[in-house]
């Protein structure tokens, strides 16, 4: 048996962008951090996706959620400006060249305004706690865990759709 994905186009970008704006708001300051670096950020979200509704996302269909929510994507030393689709690079020897658009971001790493620790504590709930783990990193990664079933329970009854359907393969 193959599963299938049942969710349209809409219910998708509904439940992603209610997944960045619950867990994931805007802050004001620019950090860079490995894990605010949108790959990462991306690749967190697509593993919890993936567990928690069946859904395969990648970094292009992320980096265009958090661009249609206004956040902001910069280098080392550029800012991303949504409104334009360009990078206003701050320093002459910035790594991004003038005019580099966000589809083919010619740098090694494009950070977005979120929290990086919350960003960590999102990335724990997808592999298994290791025995020598502190307690109260076990409590905040339980509450972290509790925090997404709940929304899971919540988006499943508001698309009123099972998580996926079981498909024999043709």
């Amino acid at each position: 048996m193959k599963k299938k994905e049942i969710y349209t186009d809409e219910q998708r970008t509904y439940i992603l962008k209610k997944f960045v704006q619950t867990f994931l708001p805007k802050v004001p300051k620019y950090h860079r951090n490995m894990a605010n670096e949108l790959h990462h950020v991306s690749t967190t979200t697509a593993r919890l996706m993936k567990r928690l509704f069946g859904l395969h996302t990648d970094f292009a269909e992320m980096s265009a959620i958090f661009q249609s929510l206004g956040y902001a994507f910069f280098t080392r030393e550029g800012v991303y400006n949504p409104k334009t689709q360009r990078v206003t690079v701050l320093r002459r020897d910035s790594l991004f060249a003038k005019g580099t658009e966000i589809e083919e971001p010619d740098v090694n790493f494009l950070y977005v305004n979120v929290n990086a620790q919350t960003v960590r504590m999102l990335r724990l709930c997808t592999i298994p706690t290791p025995p020598n783990t502190s307690e109260d990193k076990v409590d905040d990664l339980d509450y972290m865990k509790q925090l997404v079933k709940k929304f899971q329970k919540r988006i499943i009854a508001e698309t009123q759709t099972p998580l996926f359907l079981d498909v024999e393969d043709e």
